[in-house]
C-alpha cells in the first residue's frame, strides 16, 4: 500500500487587503493528500489559489491555519525539503554559463562533490535529453532547453518528490512532449511528481489524479475517470466514423436516455497532429533552429 507523499487538512492562508484590519482569503480549508509515486495535478485558473497552495506545501508560506506533512514531516522542515526538487514558474539562468557548469553549481550547492557531482550531473543531462548541449552557453538554448535545464537543475539532488509550477508555460508542442516523457520517466524510477498549471490538458496526459482549485477551494479531487463519472459525460475514439452514422447513433442513445451533444474534430488533438507532421523535421539537440549559431 502506497502511503502519501503529501499530505494536507484544513490549509487556510489569509493575506491582509492593505486597507487596515482587512484580510483577503487565498486558500480556504484544503484537504490534499498526494500519494507516493503518482503524478499529481493541481489545476485551476489564475488566482484560485493553487500557487499559494503549492508555496504551503513546499514551506515558503506560512498557512494561517491547518497543518501539511511532506513525507511525514512538516513542510519547511529541513527533512522535508530535503526531499523536494522544485522548478518555479520563472528560471532566469546567466547566459556566460553552460549548462554543464549550471547544474555542478547547483550540485555543489546541495551538498554533492567529487565523483557524486559529476554522476548526478551526467544522470540529469541524460534524463533532460542535454547531453549534446551540454557544454554550449546557456543563451544559447532555447526556450524548451532552457525549460529542460531547470528540470535537471531541479532534480540534481535526487529528490523524492519533485514540485513544478507552470512547466509548460511558454512552450511549443515539441518541448511540452519531451517535458511530459522527462516527468513520466520520473515517475518510471519511484518519484512523486506535482505539477501545478492552469492547462487542463496535462490532467488527462500524465496525471493519475488531480485537484481543480476553484476560488480558494478544491471543486473537485480525484481521477479523470471519477471526473466523467460524476460529469456522466463519456469520450469514445471511433476510427471509420462518417456523417451518416449521426443519426442512428442520435437514435440509439435516444431509446437508452442519452444523447449525443457534440462531436470534437479533429479526433487526435492539434498538439499530437503537429507533432506528427513535424516528425523527422525536428531539430536534433544541440543544433539551432531559425539562425545560425555563435561562432567564437
Amino acid at each position: 500500500m502506497r502511503t502519501n507523499a503529501i499530505s494536507a487538512l484544513g490549509l487556510v492562508k489569509n493575506y491582509r487587503s492593505g486597507f487596515g484590519d482587512e484580510s483577503v482569503r487565498a486558500v480556504d480549508s484544503v484537504d490534499l493528500n498526494v500519494r507516493e509515486n503518482e503524478i499529481f495535478g493541481i489545476f485551476g485558473p489564475n488566482g484560485s489559489g493553487k500557487t499559494t497552495t503549492l508555496k504551503m506545501i513546499l514551506g515558503l508560506v506560512k498557512p494561517t491555519a491547518g497543518e501539511c506533512r511532506v513525507f511525514d514531516h512538516p513542510s519547511g522542515a529541513p527533512a522535508a525539503r530535503a526531499r523536494i526538487g522544485f522548478l518555479p514558474e520563472s528560471v532566469n539562468f546567466g547566459g556566460l554559463w553552460t549548462g554543464r557548469e549550471w547544474l555542478s553549481f547547483f550540485g555543489g550547492v546541495s551538498s554533492l562533490s567529487g565523483y557524486a557531482l559529476s554522476d548526478a550531473v551526467a544522470r540529469v543531462l541524460a534524463l533532460s535529453g542535454l547531453e549534446a548541449a551540454a557544454d554550449r552557453r546557456v543563451s544559447e538554448y532555447s526556450r524548451g532547453m532552457a525549460q529542460r535545464l531547470a528540470l535537471a537543475r531541479a532534480i540534481i539532488h535526487d529528490p523524492d518528490l519533485v514540485v513544478l509550477d507552470e512547466p509548460a508555460a511558454g512552450l511549443d508542442p515539441i518541448a511540452v512532449a519531451e517535458l511530459t516523457e522527462i516527468l513520466l520517466d520520473l515517475k518510471r524510477t519511484g518519484k512523486t511528481v506535482v505539477v501545478c498549471s492552469h492547462l487542463l490538458s496535462h490532467a488527462e496526459e500524465i496525471c493519475d489524479r488531480f485537484a481543480l482549485f476553484y476560488q480558494g477551494r478544491i471543486i473537485f479531487s480525484g481521477s479523470q475517470e471519477d471526473l466523467e463519472a460524476d460529469s456522466g459525460l463519456r469520450r469514445f475514439r471511433v476510427t471509420g466514423y462518417s456523417d451518416a452514422l449521426d443519426e442512428p447513433l442520435r437514435e440509439f442513445l435516444a431509446a437508452r436516455g442519452a444523447s449525443l451533444v457534440g462531436r470534437l474534430q479533429p479526433c487526435a488533438s492539434l498538439d499530437e497532429v503537429f507533432i506528427e507532421m513535424c516528425g523527422k523535421e525536428t531539430p536534433r539537440e544541440g543544433e539551432v533552429s531559425g539562425g545560425e549559431p555563435t561562432v567564437e
